[in-house]
């Protein structure tokens, strides 16, 4: 089969990951447990397209997301992407001392939005979800959905060109709130794309239309949500035994064919 030219994939890519590989890390408390590099690590996301990235920690899924956002050196291969992404993980966290108003002022100013615009924004953001009335409570005081809610409204309403989220379960529910949703969903079709990484399959499928499965730093599988979160639940039907799981990894990356993608 002909290797695919960038100019040949259908939509403009988002971000494009070829043949990349990335050192791993071994974790200074545990000298024996190492972090998985990536290692030969391709694919494309498009425009308008909701991605999940399947796998924990140890399978280099943080490494991932550091490299497509550009704050990872790369042992190997070339990373594409349209513009700088937003990233939206635990760094990114709002203040619990500061108001609702302050930590979405601050975030869009971030965005690179400045002026009369910070105003009529966080304005518009508060709105859409609900929480004008809360503008003035410090967020310590706001239910945690609700901040989720606010904050994933504030990064949509600057439509980056590509959104990297990580996934624990409170902002997989803002996500799948109405309003967040909707949100995302206006979003995907004004040719945004959205990375979201987690460890759980039945919230991606949820969410994406496709899932990559990373582990141990190599892509074992890339398909439609439901195939692939139909493939890990045999995973989950083995649960303790080892060894049929080993087995089922081994067989899963031997019949993931990979991709090669040349750039002129």
């Amino acid at each position: 089969m002909p290797l695919p030219m960038i100019e040949e994939i259908q939509g403009a890519p988002s971000v494009v990951f070829n043949a990349v590989a990335i050192h791993g890390k071994r974790d200074v408390r545990r000298t024996r447990q190492r972090t998985s590099g990536l290692s030969d690590v391709s694919f494309v996301v498009h425009g308008g397209e909701p991605v999940g990235i399947l796998g924990s920690q140890a399978d280099g899924v943080a490494m991932l997301k550091d490299a497509a956002a550009g704050v990872l050196l790369l042992a190997e291969g070339q990373i594409f992407v349209r513009s700088q992404p937003v990233v939206m993980d635990a760094g990114s966290a709002f203040d619990l001392d500061e108001t609702l108003e302050a930590n979405i002022e601050t975030l869009v100013m971030s965005l690179e939005l400045n002026g009369s615009k910070i105003k009529k924004a966080v304005a518009r953001i508060l709105q859409s979800v609900g929480l004008a009335d809360s503008a003035t409570v410090l967020c310590a005081d706001i239910d945690e959905l609700d901040i989720e809610r606010a904050r994933l409204a504030a990064v949509l309403h600057a439509n980056p060109s590509l959104l990297i989220m990580d996934e624990p379960p409170v902002r997989g529910k803002a996500l799948l709130d109405p309003t967040g949703k909707q949100a995302l969903e206006r979003y995907l079709r004004t040719g945004g794309s959205f990375l979201v990484i987690g460890r759980e399959p039945r919230v991606l499928r949820r969410i994406c239309s496709r899932i990559i499965w990373l582990h141990d730093g190599k892509i074992i599988m890339d398909g439609p949500a439901p195939d692939v979160a139909r493939k890990y639940d045999l995973l989950e039907s083995y649960k303790g035994d080892k060894a049929k799981i080993n087995q089922l990894y081994r067989r899963f990356a031997r019949s993931y064919p990979g991709m090669r993608i040349v750039v002129q």
